[in-house]
């Protein structure tokens, strides 16, 4: 039997010494980045990365675990004795929202169930990573989760570029939102900034983050920054959240959560 700890950070997991083990070894992944050399795989070159740390035999990783852990305890028959949950809660989460009033949040077009879908997956967690294709119309269901939960809200990009567009995108929506880069800062309400330019940031008022194209936050950038931002608020938002590579996809699941919300692209085809 375990128990577990949950705070907007940190998972925290103590009891039975081989359970802990069998969790421990779940959140382990291979690192192979430094065995091709020269046309050559070494395979002594092979490391092991453990997401999890043995902290005086509790067991402590970071709170976007949580999910796939739970699951794992579940499917691999170990009893969760205790559970604690020590987060922070909104009223915007207790709220029994009807399908009109989300759509109240999105534009005005013919077919948006796919976004109120979105929305609903996003207020039954405080992390989680939403796959949506271009077509989606992902600018519009993270405006209307702005509208919606009305959080001065850290939204992060890699792209200067496309932050501009982004927060522009925001500002057309009716948000007050400002825009951080290397060209300086426009203030507001909520922030659209580069990971490169975000210590620029006073990020101690954000309650929120959103992580856009969140397939890159594997990076050290993303990671340091979001292992130190302790919001209670995390969510990525992609097309394709992994890459490829377990490990780097683990990464990003330790600080924004499990995929809470697949839209295919065949579901908006069908729907024109």
């Amino acid at each position: 039997m375990i128990q577990i700890i949950l705070t907007d950070a940190t998972i925290q997991i103590d009891g039975d010494e081989n359970e802990l083990k069998k969790i421990n070894k779940y959140e382990t992944f291979d690192d192979s980045s430094a065995c091709f050399s020269k046309g050559k795989y070494d395979i002594t070159k092979l490391k092991h990365v453990p997401l999890m740390k043995n902290i005086k035999g509790r067991l402590v990783g970071f709170a976007g675990l949580a999910k796939e852990i739970i699951l794992f305890c579940r499917n691999n028959s170990i009893k969760i004795e205790n559970f604690e949950d020590k987060r922070i809660h909104f009223d915007f989460q207790m709220k029994e929202w009807t399908e009109e009033e989300l759509k109240s949040f999105l534009p005005n077009f013919d077919y948006v169930e796919h976004q109120v879908r979105g929305l609903q997956a996003l207020l039954k967690t405080n992390k989680g990573i939403v796959m949506a294709p271009t077509s989606a119309g992902k600018s519009s269901l993270m405006a209307a989760w702005l509208k919606l939960t009305n959080l001065p809200t850290l939204i992060l990009t890699d792209r200067a570029t496309l932050g501009a567009q982004l927060a522009q995108d925001f500002r057309d929506k009716g948000i007050d939102c400002g825009f951080c880069s290397g060209n300086g800062i426009r203030q507001g309400f909520c922030m659209v900034s580069t990971i490169q330019s975000v210590k620029k940031l006073d990020v101690s008022r954000f309650q929120m983050v959103l992580v856009d194209e969140c397939h890159r936050s594997s990076s050290k950038s993303f990671q340091d920054f979001l292992a130190s931002f302790g919001c209670p608020l995390k969510y990525g938002f992609s097309a394709s959240p992994s890459n490829g590579n377990l490990l780097d996809f683990a990464r990003i699941r330790q600080q924004l959560g499990s995929i809470i919300i697949q839209i295919k692209s065949n579901e908006l085809m069908d729907n024109g």
